[in-house]
């Protein structure tokens, strides 16, 4: 079965509108019970609480990506710290720094001296 589109929030608006002049008629009585006022109030109530419950789950989901956010920098500025302790602990030129992503001092090429143009 296809899934049906959301109704747009104007559509829903206008539908609550209607229900407000259903309930101004003193005299509606609907041969089927699924279109009486009671049912309609409940399934609105039911549409209330859903849109309610959708607004706390965004707010939760908004909140729980910012601690995703949050916890990913803590967690990549803690492995740039700890290659500055890679070298800390075994020195700058040792072999071990090309394990976490580090050139060793001695494989950078040294500067020659400039000749001087005549």
């Amino acid at each position: 079965m296809k899934k049906k589109p959301r109704l747009s929030a104007r559509v829903i608006a206008a539908d609550r509108a209607l229900m407000v002049t259903l309930q101004s008629l003193t005299d509606y009585a609907p041969r089927n019970a699924t279109f009486s006022l009671e049912a309609i109030q409940h399934t609105e109530a039911r549409l209330a609480q859903l849109e309610l419950n959708e607004r706390l789950v965004r707010q939760q989901l908004a909140s729980i990506r910012d601690e995703i956010i949050e916890e990913s920098y803590r967690y990549h500025d803690q492995l740039l710290g700890s290659k500055d302790e890679v070298i800390a602990q075994y020195g700058s030129d040792s072999p071990l720094l090309k394990a976490v992503g580090r050139k060793p001092k001695s494989e950078y090429k040294r500067r020659s001296a400039a000749t001087p143009t005549t």
